[in-house]
């Protein structure tokens, strides 16, 4: 069986055309514990239930997936999850008591039903995991009508990401932030799907260069330029709960003091240390709460972080007037409202 596909490379990440290699079929499989190993054609594939809801996907084609990369990101190891597996002709169903991944063996492709609601969350259809010889990874998912995304981190232009295709690679961005403008400063391959007002979420664990291109009729796909291709399901059905299954594998904040709570002056940017003491004094004088002051550049010893400029911040430590505005000063670390570079 032929398992190529070739891709123009203004649908993918490249600057040549690159052919891609299908998964293939599947020629065996094994299970230990929570992780389900697949053999195929084109490589390497594991499934793990890290809960009932969360379920990680992680095919390698030039090797075993190794389930242990990047684990300083993730706080959450799998839990012991009870699941059966049912093997049929051309499929294998690995169910937990809330989500069924179905395995489709010829070729391999996944499916994901959510048992409470009996959602197909996601499937894979005429394309599915590929991969090329220099490395890159793409995983195909089919796109219903009625899909609607919304993450993917900073990003310009609308809420709702359907039909636009961005970039993951932060980057410093001088032009005007436009809704074109990709990629900005902060990444985060995680995007939440709405559908018939239920929904469910995609994490992609990857820290090459990737994308996410949402502009196809019938699929979309999310990629990269290396690495393998790693990614949780988070079955939801809430955006609430979808937030929760995420933030329960990535890490959640922790309580702010209650100074961030506060008032928060910021621009592009203040040149000079008098120009910030001038502005503490406004504050003071029509009785605005302030909290904190960002200093964006021009404080910098040539645009070095963690230094002063002399010339202009000669003295940054000293009082910038806001305990006089019945602002604790920077020192005292039990206060409400500090000033803060």
């Amino acid at each position: 069986m032929d398992n190529s596909l070739a891709i123009h490379p203004d649908k993918f990440a490249g600057s040549t055309t690159e052919r891609y290699f299908d998964i293939g079929s599947m020629r065996s499989f094994a299970s230990n514990g929570n992780e389900y190993q697949f053999q195929c054609a084109g490589g390497a594939v594991s499934i793990v239930f890290y809960d009932e809801t969360t379920v990680r996907v992680v095919m390698n084609p030039f090797g075993d997936p190794d389930l242990s990369s990047n684990r300083h990101v993730l706080v959450r190891e799998p839990q012991l999850v009870s699941t059966e597996l049912l093997e049929e002709d051309d499929t294998i169903l690995i169910r937990s008591a809330r989500l069924t991944v179905t395995v489709r063996k010829n070729p391999l492709r996944l499916s994901f039903i959510d048992e409470l609601t009996g959602r197909k969350l996601l499937a894979e259809g005429e394309r599915g995991m590929m991969y090329t010889a220099k490395g890159q990874v793409v995983s195909f998912k089919e796109l219903a009508k009625q899909d609607r995304f919304y993450g993917f981190g900073e990003k310009a232009g609308f809420l709702e990401k359907r039909g636009e295709r961005m970039t993951m690679w932060n980057t410093d961005v001088y032009a005007p932030h436009n809704p074109e403008t990709d990629p900005l400063y902060v990444s985060i391959p995680f995007y939440m799907t709405l559908r018939d007002g239920q929904a469910f979420g995609l994490f992609f664990f990857n820290t090459f260069k990737s994308v996410f291109n949402l502009t196809g009729e019938k699929d979309y796909y999310f990629g990269a330029e290396g690495g393998q291709l790693d990614y949780f399901v988070f079955a939801g059905p809430t955006p609430k709960e979808v937030t929760a299954q995420y933030t329960a594998l990535t890490g959640r904040a922790p309580l702010p003091p209650k100074w961030v709570l506060g008032y928060h002056q910021s621009r592009y940017s203040y040149e000079s240390e008098e120009e910030v003491r001038q502005l503490v004094n406004q504050f003071r004088d029509k009785q605005i709460p302030l909290s904190a002051i960002y200093l964006d550049i021009h404080y910098m010893n040539g645009y070095r972080v963690f230094t002063f400029d002399k010339n202009r911040f000669p003295d940054p430590e000293a009082d910038s007037g806001a305990e006089r505005a019945g602002y604790p000063r920077r020192a005292d670390r039990r206060s409400g409202s500090q000033v803060r570079s």
